[in-house]
């Protein structure tokens, strides 16, 4: 953690604008990952960066869109990692199966799912 002096910070030309607090002033803290960050937005600016993040947003945030909100995920229900993973895997596992019904029902593909529904009924 950073902090300067009072007459430091009153003396800035900034004083006013970042803080008020004539006791404290400003105080900033610098983390454990700081350098892990400044990689990231480094990289997070370049066109390269860009491009990948624009194709996510169009593949994947739709899905995460439709768990949370037709699927009702707001939130995990149960707390450790192993019953997180459980209960992620029960919601990916319902969005695919959701996501084939549309596309068997659609006709889309040229078969269609084996069971009882898909059997001819016996006549008697």
């Amino acid at each position: 953690m950073y902090r300067a002096s009072a007459a430091t910070f009153q003396a800035c030309p900034a004083f006013g604008v970042c803080t008020n607090d004539l006791l404290n002033g400003r105080a900033l803290t610098v983390g454990p990952h700081d350098a892990v960050l400044r990689r990231h937005r480094t990289w997070m600016s370049t066109r390269e960066a860009q491009e990948i993040s624009k194709r996510r947003k169009q593949l994947i945030e739709p899905v995460f869109g439709i768990i949370k909100e037709q699927q009702g995920a707001h939130r995990f229900l149960l707390r450790g990692l192993v019953n997180v993973a459980a209960e992620w895997t029960l919601l990916a596992t319902a969005f695919n199966l959701r996501t084939l019904w549309r596309i068997w029902r659609s006709g889309a593909v040229g078969f269609l799912p084996c069971g009882p529904a898909s059997q001819p009924i016996p006549s008697v």
